[in-house]
């Protein structure tokens, strides 16, 4: 599937013309001229260098005699002013941390910050540190903002309606295309649309039965709402397997619509979860080859009896994300783990399988996740179980354990299926 990731220009200290710089644009200037490189605070750079393999870069202090211009170009006295610029794995993220005096002075430098940004996403305050975040890739920030306590932990709730066509075998290269096929045939039902899709469709198997997650994953509050009503219901694992009666039809495909309520909560693992069988969830299945002699050698290459489980899968999506480029020419791809690894670049799901395998042959329990990334569009990533946690999110493009709340989960695989495809683009809402 597509992952569109949203992005704003690169913003760099001498060279941007968004309009945001025009009052401040002159302080990065003066932070180089005047700087001076020093040693990282080690309280800091623990939360992003160890956890997320992110590297340091720079950083650029600003001498005090300096500060009292800057102070009155924000509006707020600033004690402290320095800027951080990371490689979070090849994406350049700035931190620039203002520290005041009080907190009265560092709302003020956070107010005159948000009026600048006009984005809360990009400015946070905690006490009397106030942190301006400058990076083209929003999860990025997020991430950033999560490893140092300045997100809301709260549980966000998310609405989704949604139709789709179950089914029970697939040719997953033309898994996306089929969503598109069929988009394109119910906003617009001509003959040729038609042709189109029913060419697809010979690609797939299709059924009266769809695997999704228990609602109660999530909590007890959530639920899956379907039209037409299910006939019956079978739980496995985290999942339920819903079986329906006469699913109305369209060009011979059945159409299944879904309410869902689905409670996140950014970058935490989920603890209500059925027993684990270690043997079942680090086996190899069709789609992950754990036994294959090449996927052992570079397990063996990768990590070290004595890491733990985080420590492990850390190294593990790290080399992934150094060495499995994001692209290709089949949108929404799925090669397959050796493929992948002869070619060296994949999307999505590509990634999500050569993550899950090498974990597996790692002895760490994984499975497949599919959804909808908010904003972006379809998404596949990954869980695994960490023993002190629970089962952890993780997206294979990305270089961090744990997902934003953008991530929203329709099913987990265990054996690399999915159930369904998409008739349209979910209409998603969240609780304000």
């Amino acid at each position: 599937m597509q992952r569109k990731t949203f992005s704003i220009r690169r913003m760099t200290i001498w060279a941007c013309k968004m309009q945001y710089f025009n009052k401040i644009v002159c302080i990065f200037i003066l932070c180089l001229f005047f700087a001076s490189n020093s040693s990282a605070n080690d309280a800091f750079e623990g939360r992003f260098l160890k956890p997320l393999n992110w590297r340091l870069q720079r950083e650029i202090n600003v001498p005090s005699d300096k500060l009292p211009a800057f102070s009155a170009k924000l509006g707020g006295q600033i004690k402290d002013l320095t800027n951080r610029f990371y490689n979070a794995a090849g994406i350049q993220l700035q931190i620039n941390v203002l520290e005041a005096p009080t907190e009265k002075a560092a709302v003020r430098l956070y107010r005159s910050l948000l009026n600048i940004r006009q984005n809360e996403l990009f400015v946070s305050r905690s006490g009397t540190t106030v942190y301006e975040f400058i990076c083209s890739n929003l999860s990025v920030i997020q991430k950033a903002q999560a490893a140092l306590g300045l997100r809301n932990q709260e549980t966000i709730n998310w609405h989704v309606s949604m139709a789709l066509a179950p089914i029970t075998k697939a040719d997953y290269q033309q898994w996306n295309i089929l969503y598109n096929d069929l988009m394109n045939y119910r906003s617009d039902p001509t003959p040729s649309a038609e042709r189109q899709l029913a060419k697809t469709a010979n690609y797939f198997t299709f059924s009266d039965r769809v695997t999704l997650i228990d609602p109660a994953y999530f909590s007890e509050q959530d639920t899956f709402v379907f039209k037409p009503a299910p006939t019956a219901r079978q739980k496995s694992g985290d999942n339920l397997q819903y079986s329906f009666e006469n699913l109305p039809l369209i060009c011979q495909i059945p159409l299944l619509q879904v309410q869902a309520r689905v409670s996140l909560k950014p970058f935490q693992a989920n603890t209500q979860h059925a027993d684990i069988d270690q043997l079942r969830l680090t086996r190899s299945t069709d789609f992950w080859p754990v036994g294959d002699k090449q996927i052992r050698s570079l397990k063996d290459a990768l990590i070290a009896p004595d890491m733990d489980v985080s420590e492990k899968a850390q190294r593990l999506l790290g080399w992934i994300n150094e060495n499995i480029a994001y692209g290709g020419n089949i949108i929404g791809s799925r090669y397959g783990v050796k493929k992948v690894l002869e070619q060296r670049y994949g999307h999505c799901w590509d990634k999500s399988d050569v993550f899950i395998t090498l974990c597996r042959a790692a002895g760490i329990p994984a499975r497949q996740v599919n959804g909808w990334l908010h904003g972006t569009g379809g998404h596949v990533w990954a869980e695994i179980y960490l023993p002190d946690q629970g089962w952890m999110p993780v997206d294979a493009t990305t270089s961090w354990l744990g997902v934003s709340l953008d991530y929203i989960p329709f099913s987990i695989s265990e054996e690399g299926h999915i159930t369904f495809v998409y008739w349209d683009k979910p209409q998603i809402s969240r609780d304000q």
